[in-house]
């Protein structure tokens, strides 16, 4: 983040139980990180949970490495660690990242370009903010960073200077989209097409559209969706 927030501050937007040091609500933090390998100074070391590695399990590592706080939702852990240095509880890691990303993006003067479909986010992206980037200062997601993880990490990874972003949002899986919807509150969205990939977890076109369309669930109020118009599944969606 370009701008510093106060644990107080994210413990507000993250609905957090802030531990620890007297006046610990005070310090400002610059950035949020998931690697506890990494210089931490300024630094909330988020403890995101994965399919592999547990972040609760490399606290120490984080705290060596100068981490000013922790987020965790595990109270064991939490109150084992308050006593030597301000420790966010929260119910769950990955939901407070998107809180406190949001809580970021809404403090920008920002425009947020939501792209999701099947195939084409990418190219669609990447066209976008080229075509834009000689008329406005353009923020856009790098590589394939566009999971639950990636939105969010892209948000707060936004310039003060950038009047839009463009993000792209992907998934595997119902609710995916939603998450990331809720993180990026788009004011514009953008959905190229409804095709086949991962039916192997969705089972039909018609739940993948479902899918798709969750990125609809925080767009600002009056704001427009754009679709491809030769999908038949889309101009379903439109109607």
């Amino acid at each position: 983040m370009e701008r510093a927030f106060t644990l107080n501050e994210l413990a507000a937007a993250c609905d957090g139980l802030l531990l620890g040091t007297t006046g610990g609500g005070q310090t400002r933090i610059q950035e949020l990180c998931t690697d506890s390998r990494l210089d931490l100074q300024d630094s909330l070391f988020v403890a995101l949970v994965g399919e592999r590695l547990d972040g609760h399990d490399y606290l120490a590592q984080a705290v060596e490495n100068g981490a000013a706080a922790l987020l965790v939702h595990n109270e064991i852990l939490a109150k084992q660690w308050q006593t030597k240095l301000p420790v966010l509880l929260v119910e769950d890691t990955e939901s407070a990242l998107r809180a406190i990303a949001r809580f970021y993006r809404d403090s920008l003067d920002l425009t947020v370009v939501a792209v999701t479909g099947s195939v084409g986010k990418t190219s669609t992206r990447d066209t976008i903010a080229q075509a834009l980037r000689d008329q406005v200062v353009v923020h856009q997601t790098k590589a394939n960073l566009n999971n639950m993880f990636g939105v969010p990490y892209t948000l707060l990874d936004t310039p003060l200077a950038a009047e839009v972003a463009v993000i792209e949002c992907g998934m595997d899986h119902l609710g995916e989209i939603r998450d990331a919807s809720l993180a990026a509150h788009p004011d514009i969205t953008i959905i190229t097409n409804i095709g086949t990939s991962h039916i192997e977890n969705l089972g039909s076109r018609a739940t993948i559209l479902k899918a798709k369309a969750e990125i609809l669930i925080s767009q600002k109020s009056g704001g427009p969706l754009v679709i491809n118009g030769e999908d038949p599944y889309l101009l379903q969606l439109a109607q």
